[in-house]
């Protein structure tokens, strides 16, 4: 016959169970049905500009925010140790967005930057931080140029900087409603520049932007109009042609019976000036249109033409006359 177990042995092994079988539940419940997707990273980027600048002046900051889509972003400004939120907007549908603000009257340097909260689909996410000075003054810059420049001849821009600063300068042509930097040069000991730069025929509105430092803004001259020429045509060198048509009793070759009619013919792509000419030797004539050449023996007729671009062409013609036959009744 075998003894029962003592109780606590019983109590133990009880516990054991109910403590596996709770265990076991909790796990189950842990588990959810499918697992959840994880949000996506997010990328923002920022960019001020300009990032010096006079006061009570305008700084806009932009950029884009991915994974793509319609959000809020916010613009925050480091303020008393703590980031403080001064504007918020929704992105566009491709991620973009923009702020534009104005500068207050404090100078020194102000840290902003743009941050988007967490979602159930993407992450929080920071841009960098952006330093925006603001202050008292701006670079005065002068430029010059000649109004017009032949075709294929560089726009030449010079000019000055002041008060003295080293860098570069950049010289900005108008398109289309926005200025785009086309060339760019680095100033003098003595703050002065010379900008080059080679643009199709057309008229254009150009000027020039100094460079950017922590305690001056950036200046921009006065706007500076050019033409670059059209290419000139190449000059007019070709001879007009020009002939003689005689017209009579032909005998034999340059031989006539009789008077002859002369006809001057001429051509030329920038047209006749003048034509004229002289019958044996005689005083030079200007040409209107046929005549008639009288008169018994040897002829010797000589024809100048001239077109509009001062080119000329001389020809002659020789032939002998005969008495012709008496037809009066």
């Amino acid at each position: 016959m075998i003894a029962p177990a003592p109780r606590h042995h019983l109590f133990r092994a009880s516990a054991r169970l109910l403590v596996a079988a709770v265990t076991a539940l909790s796990l189950m419940s842990a588990v959810p049905a499918q697992a959840a997707s994880k949000p996506a990273v997010s990328r923002l980027s920022a960019t001020a500009a300009p990032l010096t600048v006079l006061r009570h002046n305008t700084v806009t900051i932009a950029g884009t925010v991915t994974p793509r889509g319609t959000g809020v972003v916010k613009l925050e400004r480091y303020l008393a140790g703590k980031w403080v939120q001064l504007a918020h907007k929704s992105t566009s549908k491709t991620g973009s967005y923009s702020f534009a603000f104005k500068t207050s009257g404090t100078l020194g340097t102000t840290i902003y930057r743009v941050t988007r909260s967490a979602s159930s689909t993407a992450r929080a996410a920071v841009s960098k931080t952006m330093h925006v000075h603001v202050v008292t003054s701006a670079y005065k810059v002068k430029a010059a140029a000649h109004s017009t420049v032949a075709s294929a001849t560089p726009i030449v821009v010079t000019g000055s900087v002041s008060p003295k600063v080293k860098g570069t300068v950049r010289l900005e042509v108008l398109q289309h409603g926005a200025w785009h930097a086309i060339a760019s040069a680095a100033l003098s000991a003595s703050s002065t520049y010379s900008l080059r730069k080679v643009e199709p025929t057309g008229a254009y509105a150009v000027r020039v932007r100094s460079p950017l430092t922590t305690t001056i803004a950036s200046g921009v001259s006065p706007t500076v109009k050019v033409t670059v020429a059209a290419p000139a045509a190449p000059p007019d060198t070709t001879k007009p042609t020009a002939s003689f048509t005689l017209t009579g009793n032909l005998t034999s070759p340059d031989v006539y019976s009789g008077n002859v009619r002369v006809t001057i013919n001429a051509a030329d792509a920038s047209g006749i000036k003048s034509i004229t000419y002289a019958d044996n030797g005689g005083t030079s004539q200007t040409y209107t249109g046929p005549f008639i050449v009288a008169g018994v023996g040897p002829q010797s007729l000589v024809a100048v033409v001239t077109d509009n671009a001062g080119n000329e062409t001389s020809i002659t013609a020789s032939w002998t006359q005969q008495a012709g036959a008496d037809s009066t009744a």
